[in-house]
Formats: structure tokens, sequence, C-alpha cells
């Protein structure tokens, strides 16, 4: 019986010293969602827009890579969601608040879907660098879009 009365005192006094508190102290481990870093390297997305084009095993596009962080990263490759993606240079080095033109190269003779009309297809990008002292980080850059249409439709 005196533990339930203990217990009914405990417990309201301890819902008005949160509530008196305001919730100020928070555990570091329950602060909220971890908010992820700023990108570093950035793409405009409207360079990654690629529109209807025709089947080819090497489409071309002239892309800027942006360093919008405070220390030189070196850009060590790119990974894409796609066939044949290749990245020239390969690897480049960009200062802070610096940008690069880059020729990339997509293999889109084979684009997933079917039919005679244009074949929409997303094709995610992502960097990989380093920044002095740290580890590679493989950051998303933004995403290839589009519709291929068939060479074929040519013939026609």
């Amino acid at each position: 019986m005196a533990q339930r009365i203990l217990l009914a005192l405990l417990v309201p006094t301890a819902v008005v010293a949160g509530a008196w508190t305001g919730g100020l102290y928070r555990s570091p481990a329950r602060s909220g969602p971890r908010s992820e870093p700023s990108p570093i390297l950035v793409i405009d997305p409207q360079s990654l827009d690629l529109g209807d084009v025709w089947e080819d095993r090497a489409f071309q596009r002239s892309v800027k890579v942006e360093n919008r962080g405070s220390e030189t990263v070196r850009v060590e490759g790119a990974s894409c969601a796609c066939t044949g993606l290749k990245v020239e240079p390969a690897q480049f080095d960009l200062a802070p608040g610096t940008s690069r033109e880059v020729q990339v190269t997509l293999d889109l003779s084979n684009p997933p879907g079917t039919g005679p009309g244009p074949r929409p297809f997303t094709a995610p990008l992502r960097l990989r660098y380093t920044t002095p002292g740290k580890d590679a980080v493989q950051q998303p850059v933004g995403e290839f879009r589009g519709a291929v249409k068939s060479a074929l439709l040519m013939l026609r």
C-alpha cells in the first residue's frame, strides 16, 4: 500500500518536472534526426536532363562539377546505375569554390522498357572523392533522366 502511494506521488511529480523544464535537456542519442552534411560537389540538375535522345553506344554530355566545400577535393571516379559510364578526365582536383567541365559518356543503346516510342529512364550519378587526411566519400550528385528513342524509328 505504501509503495502504491509513493508511486502515485512520484509519477505526477516527474511529469510536472518534465513539463516545467520544457524538455530543455535532450540526450545526445535522442536529439532528433541527424542532419546530413551539405553536399560538397554539385552538378546543375538541368545538365543531367538529357531530354529525348536517340539510342547511342557513346552518348556524350559536358557537365560542370562545382566544389562548394572548404577544402580541395580529389575526384577519383564516378558511378551510375547505367552501363558504359565514362568520365573524362577520370581524376581531377577541385579547389574550394571552383568548378570544372567534364565529359560524360553513357551507353544508351539498350535502355529499359519496350515499345516503339521513347523509353523513359533515370540513372542516379555518384562521384567518389577524397579530401586531405580523410576517407573517400561516395556522394550522390544528381540523376540522369530522359527518354531514349529507338534507332529503328530512324529507318521508317
